[in-house]
């Protein structure tokens, strides 16, 4: 048994020439609207108020922006214009404390002579010069061809003319085609 799907069951039924039942009442609305200024207003300003209104309403009927009417938008649009828009982000920090055990600590830190913390500061600052930096790093294993010792393993010299495996910055082995522009 066969049945029958409806097709363009987006497009709207067709009821007077080419406007649907929705563009239709939207131009005898403005339509409307304009015998009713050309009737009780003065020339001018009723030409000015059928003007607005008839060009107002065949832009809400016929325009379609992105396959939607432009009264959808219109809404849209009004309803972001005024709703409230206030992002926050709350940031949640976790308080720790620390117990010092007795008064033992607070005597080995009444104890420990001033010289003594300021040298400690001196070999960490010095530590941390010789260390290479993160960017330094990053680069070196990006961009050299040997592995650095003790950081990465060598990679297998199964290079190839057209295929070349490297290593991400994640560790992950990768092929490339090479591709020659000469």
């Amino acid at each position: 048994m066969q049945f029958q799907i409806p097709q363009f069951i987006e497009i709207e039924d067709k009821i007077a020439g080419p406007f649907s039942l929705r563009q239709l009442l939207y131009v005898v609305g403005g339509g409307a609207v304009a015998f009713v200024a050309f009737s009780f207003l003065p020339f001018l300003a009723g030409a000015i108020v059928a003007i607005v209104s008839v060009g107002g309403t065949l832009a809400l009927a016929l325009i379609k922006v992105n396959g939607q009417p432009l009264t959808k938008v219109a809404f849209a649009a009004a309803g972001f214009f005024w709703k409230p828009r206030l992002y926050l982000w709350k940031r949640e920090t976790k308080e720790r404390t620390f117990e010092v055990s007795g008064s033992e600590g607070m005597q080995q830190a009444a104890q420990m002579p001033e010289e003594h913390t300021v040298d400690r500061r001196n070999t960490l600052k010095k530590f941390t010069a010789q260390m290479p930096s993160i960017n330094k790093l990053s680069g070196d294993l990006a961009t050299t061809k040997n592995p650095i010792p003790q950081r990465e393993k060598n990679i297998p010299a199964v290079i190839t003319e057209r295929v070349s495996i490297f290593r991400k910055k994640t560790g992950d082995k990768e092929a490339a085609k090479r591709v020659d522009f000469r």
